[in-house]
């Protein structure tokens, strides 16, 4: 299997951590199905085709190491809205982090031939760029790093689930968030690596596909591993 990363850089991205209701979070990677969004904008895919284009892909992301993650907590206006009545229920002020100027590798996976098709189609071409998140967060650059193979590693960089981790390296800096995923049954908390990586326990070293880019250990993970709302379920 190979690997299509690219680096991309947005002015500001909030990925809404999931749970929160106020005082609203963000994650400071995107998950896989942020990952995949992204990858379907450019190539021009509605949510429904990219759902089934993307069936037996894989998707991660991580931190460029040459850049830190810079995160700002606002206020943020809202308004609430009855979706039966259509009308305004109320509005108030909430706090909202947002994340400046942050740098992703982005990286899907898959067979070779596709991942090669994928990689020729948008070194000529993008439909559109994606957000960062939501529709207010615009990209500042992206390029194509290259292909890669994706093997097997007992380390990675990005974003595991917490109860996999067998050993945490020295200088290592990270956050604890919960995810909608079904890839542990007991505990949903995700360890999201900022800087440096983890190890994996022995039992799951074979579980997780990587893709190594200068010296990080990115985890790919396919979609249905996560709990994926509207067109996406297709």
């Amino acid at each position: 299997m190979k690997a299509l990363v690219i680096r991309i850089t947005f002015f500001e991205a909030f990925f809404k951590v999931h749970y929160t209701k106020t005082s609203r979070l963000s994650y400071p990677i995107p998950l896989p199905t942020s990952v995949a969004g992204m990858f379907g904008s450019m190539l021009g895919l509605s949510r429904r085709n990219a759902a089934r284009t993307f069936t037996d892909c894989v998707f991660g992301a991580c931190v460029d190491s040459s850049k830190k993650i810079a995160e700002n907590r606002e206020n943020a206006t809202y308004m609430l809205f009855s979706k039966l009545k259509q009308q305004n229920r109320g509005k108030g002020v909430e706090t909202i982090s947002i994340l400046n100027e942050p740098t992703y590798l982005i990286a899907i996976g898959g067979d070779e031939s596709k991942i090669m098709e994928i990689g020729n189609q948008l070194s000529k071409a993008i439909c559109y760029l994606p957000f960062g998140g939501q529709n207010d967060f615009f990209v500042k650059d992206w390029e194509i790093v290259g292909n890669f193979e994706i093997k097997n590693s007992e380390f990675v960089s990005n974003y595991i689930p917490t109860m996999w981790i067998g050993e945490i390296t020295s200088g290592t800096s990270f956050q604890i968030l919960p995810v909608n995923h079904n890839l542990a049954d007991i505990d949903k908390n995700f360890t999201f690596i900022l800087n440096g990586c983890v190890k994996l326990k022995k039992e799951r070293m074979n579980e997780i596909n990587t893709v190594e880019v200068s010296g990080k250990y990115i985890a790919l993970y396919p979609l249905h591993k996560f709990v994926l709302v509207g067109e996406w379920r297709t």
